[in-house]
């Protein structure tokens, strides 16, 4: 699971965290959508010395995020 901050840090009022999760991860993408995450994307991901594996994109926003 990889996941990014935006709008500087969590604590801004329209802070979002992106989420990459392994097509394959159904545990954590299950559990990420608990916490109010949504789909908003599917990408090819190349890893070092690996094939391309496909991976989810997930984003909660802080107002979903308080809300859930």
């Amino acid at each position: 699971v990889i996941f990014h901050i935006g709008a500087n840090n969590v604590r801004s009022q329209k802070a979002i965290v992106i989420f990459h999760i392994g097509a394959n991860n159904v545990r954590s993408q299950k559990a990420i959508e608990r916490l109010g995450a949504s789909k908003i994307d599917e990408i090819e991901v190349k890893y070092y010395g690996e094939e391309s594996k496909l991976n989810f994109v997930y984003e909660i926003k802080k107002g979903d995020w308080q809300n859930s």
